[in-house]
């Protein structure tokens, strides 16, 4: 395989939204979102996934964009259906209806990139020892959405990751919502929380909440907020932040990449489905995202 400046190893999947009374059926899957702001950086991003063959219209939006995805064959897709009950777009449910093969060394052994970023929807997906044999070959970013959610019947659930000290000793770049960084640390503060999953391996923590983006990188804390509240794209949110950091953390410092983030998510948040604009070049990120 060649090599790219990024690549997204997850599970596509098929997803039905449901807020109020809209029903929407779309595409979703954290490589799904990921993928769209790292293209529209011009960077060499590629996925790979699995999926079952007849299920291969997924792979139609990747293909459109000219994003390379390198498809493995899969018994099922992931089918999840997600519910936003409370009506502020914060939190919601999600029921399976089922669930894609887990990815094992064998799939994954080819690849070559300047960052590799895991992003599971869910434990199982992607193992512990995929994660250490893949720390030899790149710098990895790891979303613990995949780490922390374990399906329980039809649904998911958030449990702590018993193999968490076993396994952030190998990440570089650490994502996290609000939840699950209490999760994991049993801490409130989320500054807190970033210290203690800084002490427990990864160079640079990057939480998510409601309002914004928390990073520590290197031991020193940077901040940027979301400057929109709407939340129709809020679906793919954080999925669409940890990409944009780690494309711009390529070429730029911890705090740039923070803001940057944080300014993507904002536009993206306004519209559904996965980030659109051109970020080419420094004039088409002003165009689109102004002064962030």
């Amino acid at each position: 395989m060649e090599s790219f400046d990024v690549i997204l190893i997850g599970h596509v999947t098929r997803d039905v939204l449901i807020n109020g009374d809209a029903e929407t059926h779309q595409t979703g899957g954290a490589v799904y979102y990921g993928a769209a702001p790292l293209k529209a950086l011009g960077l060499r991003v590629a996925v790979r996934t699995k999926l079952a063959h007849q299920d291969q219209d997924l792979l139609e939006e990747f293909h459109q964009q000219d994003i390379p995805v390198f498809a493995l064959p899969s018994r099922e897709t992931t089918r999840i259906t997600i519910t936003y009950p409370s009506g502020d777009g914060e939190r919601r449910k999600f029921f399976i209806g089922a669930v894609a093969d887990p990815f094992a060394i064998e799939d994954v052994a080819d690849l070559q990139a300047a960052i590799i970023h895991l992003c599971p929807l869910m434990q199982g997906e992607i193992s512990a020892e995929i994660v250490r044999f893949l720390s030899e070959r790149a710098k990895l970013g790891l979303d613990v959405q995949g780490f922390v959610r374990v399906r329980n019947g039809d649904t998911l659930r958030s449990s702590a990751w018993e193999e968490k000290q076993n396994v952030l000793p190998f990440i570089h770049y650490l994502k996290a919502d609000q939840r699950e960084a209490e999760i994991l640390t049993g801490l409130q503060d989320l500054h807190q929380a970033a210290e203690l999953l800084a002490s427990w391996g990864p160079r640079e923590v990057l939480l998510t909440h409601k309002e914004g983006v928390l990073l520590l990188a290197d031991g020193c804390f940077y901040s940027a907020p979301f400057t929109s509240r709407e939340l129709t794209g809020r679906t793919g949110r954080g999925d669409t932040c940890m990409a944009s950091y780690l494309g711009r953390r390529l070429t730029h410092s911890a705090d740039q990449a923070c803001r940057f983030a944080a300014a993507v998510v904002s536009v993206k948040l306004k519209q559904a489905g996965p980030f659109r604009g051109d970020l080419h070049s420094e004039h088409a990120i002003r165009t689109v995202l102004g002064d962030f």
